[in-house]
């Protein structure tokens, strides 16, 4: 369903909707009925929805947050922008990041990255190496994605 209103009450299993305008007030009023009709799946698509404006972000959304299983409300949040997404929508969550390579490679590439040593498995539960696309030295250890953002100092300083 698209359109600019929330949509009502449910009437079948499930219920999609894709607002052409992010109206804040409309988005919340929707995420107060998942949260009252649960249980359910709630899926965002882009998080960043969901922050309406510096210091203004999803009250709803918090609370099928911090109120999790015991809703029982599961919530699965995909962003590209999680540099502006609140810290406490992310340290209430599990993360999963994925990385992908744009674009094609051709053998040459492929057996060039084959050559390299492997990384490491990461030490940390929430662990991973990041490296920029275009640059040339070895990648870097970031415990975890806060520290990675700079919420939290790393043991390399």
């Amino acid at each position: 369903m698209q359109g600019d209103l929330c949509p009502k009450k449910p009437r079948g299993q499930y219920q999609v909707w894709q607002p052409i305008k992010l109206l804040p007030d409309q988005i919340e009023k929707w995420l107060w009925m998942v949260r009252r009709d649960a249980p359910s799946v709630l899926f965002i698509d882009e998080l960043y929805a969901l922050v309406y404006g510096r210091n203004a972000y999803s009250d709803e959304y918090n609370i099928i947050l911090k109120t999790g299983r015991s809703l029982p409300v599961g919530s699965i949040s995909l962003t590209q922008e999680l540099s502006r997404i609140p810290a406490n929508a992310y340290k209430q969550s599990s993360h999963r990041l994925g990385f992908y390579i744009e674009g094609e490679y051709d053998r040459r590439i492929r057996n060039q990255l084959l050559k390299k040593q492997k990384v490491p498995d990461p030490e940390d539960t929430f662990g991973f190496y990041y490296q920029n696309e275009r640059s040339r030295s070895e990648p870097r250890y970031f415990k975890d994605v806060q520290t990675f953002l700079g919420h939290r100092k790393d043991n390399n300083g």
